[in-house]
């Protein structure tokens, strides 16, 4: 019988520490330091100027009108040409930084965090769906994953066998890949690819050695939910029900649900 569930399980948790490199102009700062000091000395040296001429044109106008009142003859004050002339200093006016607006994360990027055990999936099932579920299936073939971006469970669910796995979506092909006929043995597509409600699916019912399987997938998060319900215990032995007991509308809700992520 074929392996319905995903197959590629691939685990990225690692990320690269990026370095940043931080290169300080030191001819620079030292060059606008002196600029400054230049300037403070310039004014400085304006600011005096400005005085002494003020006391100059006191003592020039009193000269001038000294001897008038005395009855001397009138002298004009000195003309000073070479005073300095300030110039206006302008103060830059700071500008806002843009601000940028939020960006939406590409399709595959993961932005929410897995929050459930692989060893509570089966009670979640069992509270979402209603019926009747088994604990994991821990012996081999079966067994558990739980790692942080990749479980994996085997249980029953009203007697058949139900697997349910939920790992990053960055590590699988995508869902027209998946599906592609020429990569299946028959040369029929293996399931298809729908979109509801914003969400990616692929659906596929197969019969193969007299047992039928009912997958759903759905991208979620930059993860894909995966579920699979059988019409047999094993996956392999005679059939117990007629159809494999999760229905394709429970199983669409519940590999959408969010109750296998928080923020």
């Amino acid at each position: 019988m074929n392996d319905h569930h995903p197959a590629s399980r691939l685990l990225r948790d690692a990320t690269d520490g990026l370095e940043h490199d931080l290169a300080v102009d030191v001819d620079r700062i030292v060059r606008g330091g002196t600029a400054r000091g230049r300037t403070l000395r310039r004014r400085r040296r304006v600011g005096t100027a400005l005085a002494a001429a003020a006391v100059v044109g006191v003592i020039g106008v009193a000269a001038g009108v000294g001897p008038t009142l005395l009855g001397g003859e009138a002298r004009t004050a000195p003309e000073y040409a070479d005073q300095p002339v300030t110039e206006p200093v302008t103060t830059p006016t700071p500008t806002a930084e843009p601000t940028e607006a939020p960006v939406t994360p590409p399709a595959g990027q993961v932005d929410a965090l897995v929050t459930v055990s692989a060893y509570d999936v089966p009670g979640i099932v069992g509270r979402e769906l209603g019926g009747t579920v088994s604990d994991p299936l821990t012996q081999a073939p079966y067994g558990v994953s739980d790692e942080r971006q990749d479980k994996m469970v085997h249980f029953r669910y009203d007697g058949t066998l139900t697997t349910v796995g939920i790992e990053r979506a960055d590590g699988l092909a995508s869902c027209e890949a998946l599906v592609d006929p020429a990569d299946q043995p028959d040369g029929q597509p293996a399931g298809r690819c729908e979109t509801r409600d914003g969400v990616l699916l692929l659906l596929h019912d197969e019969t193969a050695d007299g047992v039928t399987s009912r997958s759903v997938w759905a991208w979620r998060h930059g993860y894909v939910v995966s579920l699979v319900s059988y019409d047999s215990p094993d996956g392999r032995a005679e059939p117990v029900a007629p159809a494999p007991p999760i229905s394709e509308a429970d199983a669409v809700r519940l590999v959408t649900s969010e109750v296998w992520f928080g923020g």
